[in-house]
């Protein structure tokens, strides 16, 4: 079995998301918020269609 996707860490998932989108990159899911945990994150895909998280902490 496979992994699903891999998870890197940011400080600003929003100018990140941004500035992947100029390059071209799909955006599989927007930035949002998980209040309860205390997180932002959002999800893009390689030239493979290999799923990247993207994931903030927002304290």
């Amino acid at each position: 079995m496979g992994w699903h996707h891999i998870c890197l860490g940011t400080s600003d998932i929003d100018t990140d998301i941004e500035e992947l989108r100029s390059r071209g990159v799909r955006i599989v899911s927007e930035a949002r918020d998980v209040d309860d945990w205390g997180i932002r994150f959002a999800f893009i895909a390689d030239p493979w269609g290999n799923l990247i998280e993207l994931l903030q902490s927002k304290s």
